[in-house]
């Protein structure tokens, strides 16, 4: 059901991490309304990359860790041919990504410029505290269950009349904790 792609790429020099940030919040594909950080300083993302960028470098550089990889990049839309999805249900998987690795900053937009909208989200490889790059703790295949999880959620919720006014937050808690603890 859901398509997490890893963009395979280091990003080992500042000017790629910066480039990476214009691209996601480019005000041509998303809204300020799509866009959320973990970590980070700032009101509107979308007019302020040059901040997030040198926040999420001034970390790199504040830890003594060493790292050739500055951050991680995915790529995240639905299997379109299970269940077109919105920019709802979108932002409530973005958030729970957020939850799941809470002390790395991260940025997600969604690209919803056109029919096929999809999710960017970017992780700091080193955490804001602690001291584990997250490329030792990252683990693909549980994001994937997380998304399915929401997807399934939403889904069930749009054929019982249910979705609207839900909070992304919430249902990014509710599947989390089925991810973690099983069905209440």
């Amino acid at each position: 059901m859901a398509i997490l792609k890893q963009i395979d790429h280091s990003y080992p020099s500042e000017i790629d991490l910066i480039n990476c940030i214009y691209y996601i919040l480019n005000p041509v594909k998303t809204h300020p309304s799509l866009i959320n950080t973990n970590n980070l300083i700032c009101r509107n993302p979308l007019v302020a990359p040059d901040i997030i960028s040198s926040q999420m470098i001034a970390v790199q550089k504040g830890q003594s860790l060493k790292s050739t990889r500055r951050m991680y990049h995915f790529v995240f839309s639905p299997d379109y041919e299970f269940e077109p999805s919105d920019p709802h249900t979108l932002y409530s998987i973005g958030i729970a990504f957020q939850m799941l690795y809470p002390k790395y900053q991260s940025l997600f937009a969604i690209h919803a410029n056109t029919k096929h909208i999809h999710l960017h989200l970017i992780y700091n490889n080193i955490p804001v505290w602690g001291n584990k790059q997250l490329s030792k703790i990252l683990n693909i295949s549980t994001m994937e269950n997380l998304a399915d999880l929401i997807l399934i959620d939403m889904s069930n919720r749009k054929m019982q009349n249910r979705a609207a006014g839900i909070s992304p937050i919430s249902i990014a808690k509710d599947a989390l904790q089925i991810l973690y603890h099983g069905y209440c």
